[in-house]
């Protein structure tokens, strides 16, 4: 078993992952008004394992784990919002795709964990790559100007946070 670190990072820029992120989002028909992301990501070979808070939080194993090429295991816990779930399983996709190059990065008798736990360049990343797969520049530019700004509106229609979707908008340059 071994654990991501620093080294597994893209070392892309923010707006390259971004790129990414939408178009993936694209190429795979992801709408969130029509797909839930947890659908979405089993396309890519996920599973999604909600566990009992103990069994997570005393879990030595990450959030997401890769065993190879369409075969990895995302772990949430239980108590938990649905919103920050969504935001949390596309930022563990983040990591199957960039970080282990959607598991063409694992040795065959092996598995890649991503800790659930530090603020490195890993975790920015995947954050920038979550951001761009939930809220895609031109979707979410368009709803903004429809729902007038509302973020609340917003991270409704984007099933996300409101912090979620103000941190998208700021990103995007939209002041309120």
């Amino acid at each position: 078993m071994a654990y991501a670190n620093e080294s597994y990072a893209s070392m892309l820029s923010k707006q390259q992952i971004d790129r990414i992120a939408e178009s993936i989002a694209k190429q795979y028909n992801y709408n969130p008004e029509t797909m839930s992301i947890d659908s979405f990501v089993s396309q890519f070979g996920a599973r999604i394992n909600i566990e009992d808070d103990d069994a997570f939080y005393e879990n030595e194993h990450g959030s997401c784990i890769v065993y190879g090429n369409k075969n990895f295991e995302i772990l949430v816990p239980r108590s938990t919002a649905a919103l920050r779930d969504n935001f949390t399983i596309a930022h563990e996709f983040g990591h199957y795709v960039l970080h282990s190059n959607a598991g063409n990065n694992i040795s065959e008798n092996d598995v890649l964990v991503f800790s659930r736990y530090g603020s490195d360049r890993l975790e920015w990343e995947a954050n920038w790559f979550a951001a761009g797969l939930l809220m895609p520049r031109e979707l979410f530019q368009r709803k903004l100007r429809e729902f007038s700004g509302n973020i609340f509106w917003l991270a409704s229609y984007f099933n996300v946070s409101t912090q979620a979707a103000s941190y998208r908008a700021d990103y995007l340059g939209w002041n309120f």
